[in-house]
């Protein structure tokens, strides 16, 4: 007549970059019960477990925040027991870095594309980048056959304000 025994894995905080979104890597609780486990429910091969994830409070774009785990435990006499383990995913904390393409010089003017290169990435794994970019054209310009000005746009949907003023990056040459 006792209802079976849960003790969750311990709560744990992962940085976004080693975050496993299977969660096999955040353990397994212990269960226990004076008779029998349910056979006929099993998780991780453990008789008489169930599991359930709650994401409410998780960004999954970004993978951040919190992931509630919860385990039921069923013995062979219809009683449960359960208990909960939370997952914090948290931000990376150094950021990214973007290095942009050098400004090139192409000496043939046959309208074959040039490879002008795009913008490359240092710690993006925790972030959601969009990146576009558009062309300024001029036709008329001393000593060549036109010039490109290309302008890149790159936004961070993990931290994006459309309230708050963008960042310009000028180009030092």
């Amino acid at each position: 007549k006792l209802k079976p025994q849960c003790d969750p894995p311990l709560n744990v905080t992962v940085n976004c970059e080693n975050f496993d979104p299977s969660l096999w890597a955040y353990g397994q609780p212990l269960v226990y019960d004076n008779c029998c486990l349910d056979s006929t429910k099993s998780f991780q091969g453990q008789k008489g477990l169930t599991h359930s994830a709650n994401y409410a409070q998780f960004d999954s774009l970004c993978n951040r925040g919190t992931i509630i785990r919860t385990f039921r435990v069923f013995d062979c006499h219809g009683f449960s027991g359960q208990c909960t383990q939370r997952v914090i995913v948290t931000p990376d904390q150094n950021g990214y870095a973007i290095r942009f393409p050098d400004d090139k010089v192409v000496t043939t003017c046959d309208g074959s594309p040039a490879p002008f290169g795009e913008p490359t990435f240092q710690g993006k794994d925790c972030e959601l980048l969009g990146v576009s970019f558009e062309d300024q054209v001029f036709t008329v310009v001393p000593d060549a056959c036109f010039k490109i000005e290309r302008t890149w746009t790159v936004i961070n949907w993990c931290t994006y304000n459309p309230n708050l003023a963008c960042i310009e990056v000028p180009n030092p040459n």
